[in-house]
């Protein structure tokens, strides 16, 4: 690649970043919806877990706890989703 190329790829970059740095910058938000949801759902999984353990009530209370869990992942899910959305909307970065 010549120094004029390597120089015009500098240019269209604002930010002076590399184009593996720009791209894992725009990945970073959603890998952390992936880890959010996951910690959400293991959280949920663990209460319930524990709760069952200390009032005797296998399985339910397990059950209980994985769909809030769950629940509260997919509400994070979207609620991240919209609000990269509408920032998109308005010229931000993710």
């Amino acid at each position: 690649m010549s120094r004029d190329e390597n120089q015009s790829r500098r240019d269209d970059d604002s930010e002076g970043r590399s184009p593996l740095a720009k791209a894992m910058a725009d990945a970073g938000p959603f890998l952390e919806l992936g880890w959010v949801f996951v910690a959400a759902t293991g959280a949920g999984v663990l209460a319930g877990w524990w709760l069952d353990k200390k009032f005797a009530t296998t399985p339910w209370l397990l059950v209980a706890g994985s769909l809030l869990g769950i629940a509260v992942g997919f509400v994070n899910l979207i609620q991240t989703t919209m609000r990269m959305d509408r920032d998109k909307g308005k010229g931000k970065a993710p």
